[in-house]
């Protein structure tokens, strides 16, 4: 239950990262206080289309590291303890689909232990990121350089997505049973 909160708190943290970037992450990626990656995602784009991210370290994420990352601290070995050199990538893409499943099963069963209206998986992780930070006054092309996005249009979608996501579970409400007994008002303004 802790790595996986863990692994949910170092997403947020550190601009959204998905978990397959997170375990794809190398020792040679740290850089003083920093992580330098391409996201997995795109790394079988055009060359041309290829961005570094730079994520910025925090105390709390470098305490994650410390707490779930490798001893052997070799350029070349992963930092946390999800792959293994030695796995064929098709295990290795299995391995992380996995990481995924688990750490959004243990995040439902937090969010359920504390009585949360809602499911912080993974992909919540990166929601919550850039819409707290958009809705912080953070520019759009911050967000989307951060997020990794290759152009605006992208994060304009990206974050439209999580605004409809929030409108249906907002308008569903109307109907709930605990809204039953609300007092409909015909006054203006």
């Amino acid at each position: 239950m802790a790595k996986a909160r863990d692994y949910w708190i170092f997403s947020y943290l550190r601009q959204g990262m998905n978990m397959k970037d997170i375990a794809s992450l190398k020792w040679k990626n740290l850089k003083d206080d920093k992580l330098e990656f391409i996201r997995e995602k795109t790394k079988r784009t055009k060359k041309s289309e290829i961005k570094t991210i730079i994520v910025y370290l925090t105390p709390e994420a470098i305490d994650i590291i410390e707490r779930w990352g490798t001893d052997n601290k070799k350029a070349d070995n992963y930092i946390f303890r999800i792959l293994d050199e030695s796995m064929s990538e098709e295990r290795k893409l299995r391995v992380k689909n996995q990481a995924i499943k688990v750490v959004n099963d243990w995040m439902k069963k937090i969010a359920k232990e504390l009585e949360f209206d809602v499911s912080p998986t993974m992909y919540y992780a990166r929601h919550s990121y850039s819409t707290i930070l958009r809705n912080s006054g953070a520019s759009l092309e911050y967000i989307s350089k951060a997020l990794g996005h290759k152009d605006l249009v992208t994060t304009e979608k990206y974050l439209d997505s999580f605004e409809e996501e929030k409108a249906r579970a907002f308008n569903e409400k109307l109907l709930s049973t605990g809204n039953r007994d609300l007092k409909v008002s015909h006054k203006a303004g």
